[in-house]
């Protein structure tokens, strides 16, 4: 899989509408679902929707197919199997982490102390009333 094709799939998910979009078609299974059935059950305006699904669609995520006088979405599934296959070859090939040293814990547990930004002078003194030198 290109690595352009994975940073524009991991984008086009990046953003909760789309999310919520795409989960709800992978959801659906192959059957898919129409917009209209997805902007009622999401509570989208179809402007909005339209917008997210093109983005989906150019991510390869999503594709659409014409059913008679309306269109359908559905998960482009080999897509997705391809994406979670690279991740996931990602992960089993990554060095493990090393675990953390009780230093660098205590480092990490500790609040910061506050810095002392405020040093006051004679000039910072509240000024006396009346005229000077009196």
């Amino acid at each position: 899989m290109e690595r352009s094709q994975i940073i524009d799939a991991l984008n086009a998910l990046a953003q909760e509408t789309r999310l919520d979009i795409f989960r709800l078609i992978v959801g659906a299974g192959p059957a898919g679902l129409t917009p209209k059935v997805m902007a009622r059950q999401l509570k989208i305006a179809p402007p909005t929707l339209s917008f997210h699904l093109g983005r989906l669609a150019h991510a390869g995520l999503v594709r659409s197919r014409r059913r008679g006088r309306s269109i359908g979405y559905s998960a482009e599934t080999a897509m997705i199997e391809a994406l979670l296959e690279t991740l996931g070859a990602s992960l089993r090939a990554a060095p493990p982490t090393p675990e953390p040293s009780a230093e660098d814990q205590g480092a990490r547990s500790a609040p910061a102390k506050p810095k002392d930004t405020e040093t006051k002078t004679k000039d910072d003194a509240p000024a006396a009333s009346g005229a000077p030198g009196a």
